[in-house]
């Protein structure tokens, strides 16, 4: 029994023979221009080629589905990101939810566009809307920093450091990390109130939590550097170093490179 187009296609995607796969969803939409999954599947294809013309017939296809899901919508929205149109991108990650407000993913992502176009009022209205879980919590206080209401987000943090302990145990890893990351966002906003004991100890649960990130002793050695303390301070960077890829080393390098430009922590060093 040959195989159908989609059959075919649904092979040549699998071993990554992604022209092949093209030539096979363009038979099956030749002869019924109204199937949606096929038409649906030829937009991923398209978008996993080269190029921004076939970013845009990936586009083109999605415009002409019938039954729009939430994972379409998401799809249309890093699409335009990926062509570099991050208005659209808005515009469409918010018609998206209203769309479908229940839709997490669509969510989160207008609320990542809205606050790097530091759209920070889209962004409060967006999680007004919200639970209080610890996910959108830490989003709150990720906002109120960038907003320049530093003094709300550790409160957020707070909040969203007890909702993830009601629904984790204590020795789950996902829980954990998320737990070091939140630890550290709170961790920065400490540091920048001047509240560096708070910063400090934050850094250390953290490090406890994942001990092999180097990015944080390394922010925490500038928090020590604050506190007076550059001996501790150089250990601290030592060790940061001592456990970054070479790629995590150049970013370290970079921002210490940015503080020394400024004329500040200008006795420490990777070494």
């Amino acid at each position: 029994m040959p195989y159908t187009p989609m059959q075919l296609a649904e092979a040549f995607i699998r071993t990554g023979e992604l022209e092949d796969a093209l030539d096979a969803l363009n038979q099956q939409l030749d002869a019924d221009p109204h199937d949606n999954t096929a038409r649906r599947l030829r937009a991923q294809v398209i978008a996993r080629m080269p190029g921004e013309d076939n970013l845009r017939a990936a586009l083109a296809d999605l415009d002409q589905l019938t039954d729009l899901t939430p994972a379409d919508a998401l799809f249309r929205v890093v699409t335009l990101e990926q062509l570099g149109d991050t208005a659209a991108a808005v515009t469409a990650a918010a018609r998206a939810h209203a769309g479908f407000p229940d839709d997490r993913a669509l969510a989160e992502r207008l609320f990542y566009l809205v606050l790097h176009h530091k759209d920070y009022a889209a962004g409060r209205t967006l999680l007004e809307k919200m639970p209080q879980t610890w996910n959108w919590l830490h989003k709150a206080g990720d906002l109120a920093a960038a907003d320049g209401r530093s003094g709300e987000a550790p409160g957020y943090y707070t909040a969203a450091l007890a909702d993830l302990d009601a629904r984790f145990a204590p020795g789950d890893d996902f829980g954990q990390g998320i737990r070091a990351m939140i630890l550290a966002a709170r961790a920065r906003v400490f540091a920048t109130l001047g509240q560096l004991a708070q910063a400090d100890s934050d850094y250390g649960a953290a490090m406890a939590l994942i001990p092999d990130d180097p990015l944080l002793p390394f922010w925490r050695g500038f928090v020590a550097a604050d506190r007076g303390d550059l001996l501790r301070a150089g250990d601290l960077l030592r060790a940061a170093f001592a456990l970054a890829s070479d790629s995590i080393k150049t970013q370290m390098r970079t921002a210490l490179a940015a503080f020394h430009t400024q004329g500040r922590y200008t006795g420490l060093s990777e070494s």
